[in-house]
């Protein structure tokens, strides 16, 4: 804390207290927090007004320009998107370190993903993750191919030897089945169809 010393400074005449020169002693009137933005009431009955002006310049008031700084900073922080996405890059990097010798499982990653497309980049944009040219098609390729090498790698384990149609593999791949091939409109097939490049049987 912060100790204010007499401001009105005693003059010790030699020889007066059996010392052997002259000196000045000062006494400390109060001690408090240096990040205080007031004086505290029991503190500012025992000062004078002199006593009080250095208070109030030294410690009072550059605390209260602290406080009101770190108000505006934190009303800036709670609606600055950036500054959260800056210190999720700084954990994804360190994330990407630790993986190198204790791999994270691949749902993590693709949360991840999921969730950068949301975020509306400068221009009304969308974050897509990816380059933007990227070809759709293409994309779901690689995404295939990373499920079948994870799929390999044991994500899922071994199929029990009954109740296979509850296992969460079979259902994702159900619903695999139905958004390619599916027959309901939201299909990737019923969406090739309609724009000409996939015909229609029969």
């Amino acid at each position: 804390g912060y100790r204010l010393p007499d401001v009105a400074k005693k003059n010790v005449r030699k020889g007066s207290e059996g010392n052997s020169h002259g000196f000045t002693r000062q006494r400390q009137v109060c001690s408090f927090d240096v990040d205080a933005v007031t004086i505290p009431p029991e503190v500012d009955a025992v000062l004078t007004v002199q006593q009080r002006k250095v208070l109030m310049d030294r410690v009072v008031t550059p605390a209260q320009r602290r406080a009101a700084q770190k108000r505006a900073d934190d009303a800036a922080r709670a609606i600055d998107g950036g500054w959260r996405l800056s210190e999720a890059l700084r954990l994804v990097n360190e994330a990407a370190a630790l993986s190198q010798t204790n791999a994270v499982a691949s749902k993590h990653v693709q949360e991840l993903d999921e969730a950068i497309r949301k975020v509306v980049a400068n221009g009304g944009g969308r974050s897509v993750g990816r380059d933007a040219a990227e070809d759709p098609i293409a994309a779901a390729m690689t995404a295939i191919r990373s499920a079948t090498k994870a799929v390999e790698s044991g994500y899922y384990g071994l199929a029990p030897s009954s109740g296979v149609r509850e296992t969460k593999a079979y259902q994702r791949w159900n619903e695999v089945q139905r958004a390619l091939i599916g027959d309901d409109a939201g299909s990737l097939m019923r969406a090739l169809q309609r724009a000409g490049f996939v015909k229609t049987k029969g």
